[in-house]
């Protein structure tokens, strides 16, 4: 940082002069001064006040030192106030009631800045200021007074000097302790022009990210968030949004780190562990997306993707019954969501429920009447249960929403040939060969029917169950399971304005719209090749 450069030496130069006694000193409000000097006549206000606190409030603070505490803090409000009210306001300024010698500003034109300030009394040679990790993690900026007269004594002043600041986001957080002494921090002569610069720079650079993002310039959009960061490193919401853009390139990683921070910051953040469950999951870390999707439920119980999610990655892990639970949560919260009944019809059929699994196909198909994969494993299971008119009807279907569905025309030309219409199926052998070249089984049962044709004699049980190797090792096909509620995610997130200002029902809102309904991708089940008449699913 710039200011790093500049004010490091002014400081130096500063704690030097805080040893000699020789200190800037201006008593005009809004003028920056090293020494602060409280007269007499405040300080006999601010006893005042502090006693009328302490009476009222000991009671139910009996186990700290309140007066103590509210002197001190109104030392600090004073000091602050005279050389910083224009930039800084107080929090909780009528009573100062706390057990640290401590307080909280805000930046007036950008409330997210927060400033933690606080006072000490020591000798000059040995004074630190200590400060836990939530202090750290909660403020941006840390402003250390220091106090020429100690609080155990009545005195007719107090002079305070401003030590130092530092931003938050250069202080090493590895210790859950931290300590700071004069050497360490910055000068106070450079804070209000450090403070002029976080006024509504934040939002400039999220807004300029927001606009790259609508336009597809992720790398660009990761730079200004990345300068948002600089200024307000502990906000959740922008390390979020950072591991969207980072994931939308390609840095997986990277998306994984930012959704970490984003956790790290706010435990009750849900959409970044959708994201990070999103994303464990695409990198294969599949016990560990179960996790992340657990949370984001146990924050938010109506997350239909959620439980979407980890019914897909149960059924990934082949933990059949935990999807079929997860995918049942999915409908019961969401009856729109065609992937829910679609997915696990696939379950109960692999479960061995056929007749639960056309239910839910066949649900799917009224949500979703052009979802060509459900017309094709809903005809798979009608030819199980011989019914093979409707099993023709629906593979015709799936082949009329998708010309090109080659396993569709296979598993109808068997079907067809098992009926003696072996014409029509060498057509739709022909037809699967010119969408897929590779499809050597189709081409093998285009030239066993041929030959049957020919001889006009049905070739012989072994003959059948052959599969002809030509050029290469026919490929088995795996299960392809749909991976909707993710692609879900990655369209239809609420925008940069609307994380940074929905509160958290409203989010929950947006993400369980019946309207928030993905199209479904390629989804074709396991191909088992026998040259006759076993069926694919």
């Amino acid at each position: 940082m710039e200011c790093l450069t500049i004010l490091t030496p002014q400081q130096e130069d500063f704690c030097q002069r805080v040893k000699a006694g020789h200190l800037l000193y201006c008593d005009l409000n809004g003028l920056f001064s090293e020494l602060v000097i409280i007269s007499e006549k405040t300080l006999k206000e601010i006893r005042n006040n502090c006693t009328n606190i302490t009476v009222k409030y000991q009671s139910a603070y009996q186990d700290i030192d309140l007066f103590n505490n509210c002197f001190k803090n109104a030392l600090i409000n004073f000091c602050v106030q005279q050389i910083y009210g224009d930039l800084l306001l107080p929090i909780n300024n009528d009573i100062d009631i706390g057990d640290e010698d401590g307080k909280i500003f805000l930046l007036k034109d950008n409330p997210k800045i927060k400033v933690f300030s606080k006072v000490n009394y020591s000798s000059l040679d040995s004074i630190e200021w200590h400060f836990c990790l939530e202090e750290i993690n909660n403020n941006q900026i840390i402003l250390c007074l220091q106090s020429l007269q100690d609080f155990s004594n009545i005195y007719d002043e107090y002079r305070l000097i401003l030590a130092g600041f530092l931003p938050c986001k250069l202080i090493d957080t590895k210790q859950k302790h931290l300590s700071l002494t004069p050497n360490k921090l910055l000068y106070c002569g450079g804070l209000r022009g450090y403070l002029n610069s976080l006024i509504q720079t934040e939002s400039y650079y999220l807004s300029i990210a927001k606009e790259a993002n609508h336009h597809g310039d992720y790398l660009s959009a990761i730079a200004n968030y990345t300068k948002a960061l600089e200024i307000n490193f502990n906000d959740s919401k922008t390390h979020l949004l950072r591991a969207i853009s980072r994931w939308k390139i390609g840095d997986k990683q990277g998306a994984l780190a930012d959704c970490d921070e984003a956790i790290r910051i706010d435990l009750n953040n849900d959409l970044a562990y959708h994201w990070r469950g999103y994303i464990n999951f695409k990198l294969g870390n599949y016990e560990s997306s179960i996790e992340d999707y657990t949370q984001e439920i146990r924050l938010n119980p109506l997350s239909t993707y959620a439980y979407y999610q980890r019914g897909f990655t149960h059924e990934k892990l082949n933990n059949l019954v935990n999807a079929f639970d997860d995918y049942s949560q999915t409908i019961r919260i969401n009856k729109n969501l065609y992937q829910g009944f679609y997915n696990r019809g696939n379950i109960r059929y692999e479960l061995g429920d056929k007749e639960g699994a056309i239910e839910d196909l066949t649900q799917a198909l009224k949500l979703n009447p052009c979802l060509a994969q459900g017309y094709y494993n809903r005809g798979i299971i009608y030819s199980d249960f011989g019914e093979v008119e409707l099993a023709i009807k629906d593979y015709e279907l799936a082949i009329k929403l998708m010309p090109d569905y080659a396993k569709a025309y296979y598993n109808l030309a068997i079907l067809l040939a098992d009926l003696g219409d072996y014409e029509k199926a060498v057509n739709y052998y022909e037809q699967i060969i010119k969408i897929d070249p590779d499809f050597y089984q189709a081409d093998y049962n285009k030239e066993s029917l041929l030959k049957y044709i020919n001889q006009q004699k049905p070739l012989n049980i072994k003959e059948q169950r052959k599969v002809k190797i030509r050029r290469k090792k026919i490929s088995r096909h795996d299960n392809i399971k749909l991976e909707q509620s993710s692609d879900l995610l990655l369209e239809n997130i609420p925008n940069q304005d609307e994380l940074m200002r929905l509160d958290r029902a409203k989010i929950k809102e947006v993400k369980n719209s019946p309207q928030n309904m993905t199209k479904s991708k390629e989804s074709i089940e396991k191909k088992l090749f026998d040259p006759w008449n076993t069926k694919q699913y």
